[in-house]
């Protein structure tokens, strides 16, 4: 592996580890996996107000960790292909 591409992966890791916000909605939904959250059950669940939720919901959903689905409301869930999977199994070993 080159180390520009080290150097993108820990830049990215560093950008979603870097905030308590983002690793408190990563569990959140990593332990609901499969179910569906808005911006405000997110926001009542995480004790965070809807607008911080969907500034980082914006960042999860570009780094491919959560998956939107949209309709009459955004539902937002844990994305569980591609780098999600590797998030989890790192979640999984820190906790145990």
């Amino acid at each position: 592996m080159a180390i520009n591409d080290d150097n993108a992966k820990s830049n990215w890791i560093e950008q979603i580890l870097s905030s308590r916000v983002r690793i408190r909605i990563l569990v959140l939904l990593a332990v609901n996996h499969g179910t569906g959250f808005s911006k405000y059950k997110i926001s009542s669940a995480t004790n965070v107000s809807a607008k911080e939720v969907s500034k980082h919901m914006k960042i999860l959903v570009e780094a491919k960790l959560v998956r939107a689905v949209g309709g009459g409301v955004t539902l937002y869930s844990f994305n569980d292909s591609g780098p999600a999977l590797l998030f989890a199994e790192f979640l999984r070993r820190s906790i145990s």
